[in-house]
């Protein structure tokens, strides 16, 4: 690439990725059959990820592979076969969200390069560092940050950043979302998102999308994102057309290439090429993303969500240039064929030069061999990778080959060049290794019960009902210091759900609160906490909250060497959650009732139906009514500017309590949201109740939900 940023493009099948690298892509992500997150795209099977891994290197290209969901244990045990012969072949990385799968790839194939995709939501420089730490080279970081953000990171982390350029965008910071999980059991962090925010919401009378972002497209900022040290540029879409990613790809190609030949003062895009762009495959409207806005109507498409659908005579012309059309490598040849001698063929191709010898030359006795009868035959590049520019022969008099001894000679060559063009991308693979120890859970005291609240009324409950811990936002602490604590309640402060460059106007606060004789110890959310913690010297106790996730027994080892305490995933049902179980460093925990955070975005529903309310505390929710009548709360965090959207009900696991399904785990909590102080006084009796064996249970809500508990998620 020559110091030059890197065009990525998508491919959901052969055609898609052979199109993009014929219309200028320097490098190309795709998905195999198992463990990618576009789990209804075409994917590659194992020949022809292996055929497509072959084809980029012969043309000096690259390709990244998708192992971007969350992978269940008994997953697990086919990552490695999965991987091998990839690996073997010259994979060139793996995109990743699973921090037990990038510790497991880390240790089984040395050399691959892990690059942390956007599920695992970096939103600041401390998300990008802790990374490196464990071994990433790319930061594929949250689409909502801002180019300052983005500059940031940069600047205070040796890191590549690949960043989205154009296509469609997520409403929910990805890896965040449980939306589509939750209402249909079909997860994002599997790959199976059924897009609840492309469908309609209520608005007095009327419906409206206020959740469906405009797609993006970047192609008039190019000059200032290619200056802002971006590493690579990525087009979303492998679930779209091989003629949209080759068509996209073609476009982006001439004006990264503009630039770099004419520089931003020469840099101007045609009326035409905008047009071209706005043909294929997207949204009525678009924008250019996060980059100069951190949220706003403008980037919502309330009134038509829909595609506008592509022109065939385009794609007609994309699929006749890049798809029907692949890009072969330009070599020259020299044929010498002299009776008494075997027939040998020199072909000089991608920087190598391979030389390959045939039958031995027969003295013709009818019929001796032409010139144009062998440039015939070896010219028949066929459906190999090569293409012939110049051809020269020498030919002795009266020579004579069968056209069968021609055609094998030319194959032969031709498989000993591309075999040495790749030989320096091809790896030994290692056998197996054991990562970690294996064990049960040795965990068996009776389970405390704890509580996590976010209004100050609650805060008051909950300290006077004796439990064993209380879970407090960070803000709320610091807007109501005055609450007393009781001597048998531990409290823990709880870092922002989103840490992004805002967030640093308060840490000297937050380092006066961990500093405070009564906070017991800290509950972190993200990434970029874990970090910062790490960076200050904390030495109290850490909670992982749900949101770092641990789907297998790998990621709990991984984040049971740095967190105390662990909450178990809202996605997994009670048989996966013992799975994880079986081997942990330390305690785990579980939500038991309250809302699920369904969604957590940097744009907000306020601002998008009516205005921005940042000042009015009286607003803290709001409420999102789907097209059936049910109401989601949604929670306005002004101080970090985020919204969480909430499910219609609670959970609620009393049935898991009573019947016994929670053994082994060690916390579980209660998580207030809107409910009021006598809600919260009920609900909290009540599990107090359960939990001291009450054989009568009178719940204090009519409706919840099990959530994935016994379900799970495919």
């Amino acid at each position: 690439m020559n110091g030059k940023v890197e065009l990525l493009a998508p491919a959901g099948n052969y055609e898609g990725l052979s199109g993009a690298i014929c219309a200028g892509a320097d490098a190309v992500y795709l998905g195999g059959n198992k463990f990618g997150a576009r789990a209804y795209a075409d994917n590659f099977d194992a020949e022809s990820l292996l055929q497509g891994i072959d084809y980029a290197h012969l043309h000096g290209r690259k390709i990244y592979l998708t192992v971007n969901t969350l992978i269940k244990e008994k997953e697990f045990g086919g990552l490695y076969d999965y991987l091998a012969p990839l690996y073997e072949a010259g994979l060139d990385g793996v995109i990743i969200q699973d921090v037990g799968v990038l510790c497991f790839i880390r240790e089984q194939f040395p050399g691959l390069e892990l690059h942390a995709s956007t599920q695992m939501n970096v939103t600041h420089a401390l998300g990008a560092a802790f990374l490196k730490e464990q071994g990433v080279v790319r930061v594929v970081p949250a689409r909502e940050l801002s180019l300052t953000e983005l500059i940031r990171i940069k600047k205070s982390v040796d890191i590549e950043l690949e960043t989205f350029i154009h296509g469609a965008m997520c409403y929910s910071y990805s890896g965040q979302c449980l939306f589509s999980s939750i209402l249909g059991g079909r997860s994002g962090n599997r790959g199976r998102c059924a897009q609840p925010c492309r469908l309609p919401y209520k608005k007095e009378k009327d419906n409206w999308y206020p959740l469906s972002m405009k797609d993006m497209c970047t192609i008039e900022i190019i000059p200032e994102l290619i200056e802002a040290g971006i590493h690579s540029f990525k087009i979303e879409g492998r679930m779209k057309k091989p003629e949209y990613a080759a068509g996209v790809t073609a476009i982006y190609r001439k004006y990264i290439d503009l630039y770099y030949e004419k520089g931003k003062s020469g840099f101007q895009v045609t009326k035409e090429d905008k047009r071209y762009l706005q043909s294929l495959y997207i949204r009525s409207e678009i924008s250019e993303g996060y980059y100069h806005k951190h949220n706003g109507k403008d980037m919502i498409t309330p009134h038509n969500p829909g595609y506008a659908g592509s022109e065939d005579e385009i794609l007609a012309k994309i699929r006749n240039r890049y798809i029907e059309s692949p890009l072969r490598v330009a070599t020259k040849g020299e044929g010498e064929f002299l009776p008494g001698q075997p027939a040998g063929l020199t072909i000089s191709g991608g920087g190598i030069t391979v030389k390959a010898e045939g039958e031995v030359v027969q003295q013709a006795l009818k019929q001796p061999l032409t010139e144009e009868t062998i440039l015939k035959q070896l010219q028949k590049s066929g459906s190999t990778s090569f293409t012939f520019e110049e051809l020269k022969l020498h030919l002795g008099a009266d020579s004579f080959l069968t056209v069968k001894a021609l055609n094998e000679l030319r194959r032969k060559t031709l498989d000993q060049l591309k075999e040495e063009i790749l030989k320096p991308y091809r790896r030994e693979i290692l056998p197996i290794k054991k990562t970690h120890p294996e064990r049960e859970n040795q965990f068996t005291e009776e389970p405390s019960l704890h509580a996590f609240v976010t209004t100050k009324e609650q805060w008051q409950i909950v300290s006077n009902g004796e439990i064993n811990r209380i879970y407090i936002d960070i803000d709320l602490w610091k807007e109501n210091v005055g609450i007393n604590k009781t001597a048998k309640t531990q409290w823990y402060v709880v870092l922002p759900r989103i840490f992004r460059l805002q967030t640093e106007t308060y840490l000297q606060q937050y380092l006066d609160i961990l500093s405070d004789k009564r906070c017991d110890g800290v509950m972190v959310q993200n990434l970029e906490s874990t970090q910062w913690l790490q960076e200050i010297g904390y030495g109290g106790p850490v909670v992982n909250d749900a949101s770092l996730y641990i789907w297998n027994k790998a990621a709990g080892w991984f984040w049971g060497g740095k967190a105390a305490e662990c909450y178990l995933p809202l996605e997994l049902n009670e048989h996966e959650m013992k799975d994880v179980l079986k081997n942990q460093k330390n305690s785990c925990g579980l939500q038991i009732y309250g809302r699920i955070p369904m969604m957590v975005s940097a744009n907000c529903l306020t601002r998008t139906g009516d205005k921005c309310r940042q000042g009015e505390p009286e607003n803290r929710y709001s409420m999102l009514t789907d097209r059936y009548g049910k109401d989601f709360p949604v929670y306005h965090s002004c101080k970090h500017c985020y919204n969480i959207i909430y499910n219609t009900v609670p959970l609620s696991l009393h049935d898991g309590l009573t019947q016994g399904k929670l053994q082994g785990i060690q916390s579980l909590r209660l998580d207030f949201t809107t409910e009021s102080s006598q809600q919260t006084e009920k609900i909290l009796s009540c599990f107090k109740g359960i939990l001291l064996g009450q054989r009568e249970i009178s719940l204090p809500y009519q409706e919840y939900t099990t959530g994935h508990f016994k379900r799970g998620v495919d």
